[in-house]
């Protein structure tokens, strides 16, 4: 793994596919905090499938623990959730690992003009289909790397990518929560995500041992129109310097921000929020009145910065069509 992976960083790439597993999982362990190191070091993306481990031990599987990875679980045809897929991570790391970071199709997925072993009566290939995470994550590979080809900027900025795919991502229809236990953020939303793009609707930063604590990293304002919504999600690309690939178990420790929500007068209002002791957090603003509201977004760090190495910040808003 570690020899091909670091042959495709040889090769420039922008983001890279994994549908493999180490281990079963729910843990920080090495094998996943070193991919969050070879994506905090090379700015690039990383898409994992979650594991198909739902029917036993639910664990994710490495390296899908990374903070700084896409992880991604399986829904079928009516997009209810895999029975396959996995989502659970051990307790000590509740709260604290966002997972999985969101879902696409995986089950009777069927590639055509692949080699199969059987043959219709005319010669051609029978077009079997096939059921994984292993068939989600390339979906979000592949809105990833046509989102770099339409936003070149993309190449290099993880963190703007992973907060436009949460905070664009669809509720799915039994989805009651804005973060699923067994699918995070919800459905890949190409097409939200290519607005929230177009909009321009987001912004980044970084953050250094010299960064002052005492006022806002990121600051947007956005208008949200009458009678609907905007999904905003916030991700900090850290470095936690395992440079080793290994099932050693670590503590996380990372800085903490909180978001604030206020109106045109500067007044904080109330927002849904969930992931706040994360590195990735998503919350909603819901506008019911009759009349586009403006309001601010600011992030700020919570406490003193952790560790010497820089964080890489993300802000993204999802302006919905409607409630």
């Amino acid at each position: 793994f570690v020899t091909n992976l670091e042959w495709l960083l040889t090769k420039g790439v922008d983001v890279i596919n994994m549908s493999f597993g180490y281990g079963y999982g729910g843990k920080y362990a090495g094998y996943s905090a070193y991919v969050d190191y070879i994506i905090w070091h090379n700015y690039i993306s990383i898409v994992k499938s979650a594991g198909n481990r739902g029917e036993t031990d639910k664990k994710i599987t490495h390296p899908g623990m990374g903070l700084n990875i896409f992880t991604v679980g399986s829904v079928d045809a009516e997009k209810n959730i895999s029975d396959y897929s996995s989502y659970s991570v051990d307790d000590s790391v509740s709260g604290m690992i966002m997972k999985p970071t969101l879902v696409a199709p995986g089950e009777n997925i069927i590639i055509p003009n692949t080699l199969n072993s059987e043959l219709n009566v005319d010669g051609t290939a029978i077009e079997n289909d096939n059921s994984g995470t292993s068939y989600s994550a390339p979906m979000v590979t592949g809105t990833i790397a046509l989102l770099m080809e339409e936003f070149p900027r993309l190449m290099k900025y993880p963190e703007v990518i992973m907060s436009t795919l949460i905070a664009s991502a669809s509720y799915l229809p039994n989805q009651t929560e804005l973060w699923d236990p067994a699918a995070g953020s919800g459905l890949l939303n190409y097409e939200g995500a290519r607005k929230l793009l177009s909009d321009e609707n987001y912004i980044d930063t970084i953050v250094t041992s010299s960064t002052n604590n005492t006022s806002s990293v990121l600051n947007k304002t956005i208008t949200v129109p009458a009678d609907t919504y905007a999904d905003y999600s916030f991700v900090n690309i850290f470095n936690h310097n395992v440079t080793t690939f290994s099932n050693s178990v670590y503590e996380l420790n990372f800085t903490k921000y909180q978001i604030s929500i206020c109106d045109s007068s500067n007044n904080i209002v109330d927002s849904i929020q969930v992931g706040t002791n994360s590195n990735t957090i998503k919350g909603r603003i819901v506008n019911n009145s009759t009349k586009s509201q403006v309001y601010m977004i600011k992030v700020e760090m919570n406490g003193d910065k952790v560790g010497s190495f820089n964080e890489y910040l993300g802000l993204s808003i999802y302006i919905a069509p409607h409630i």
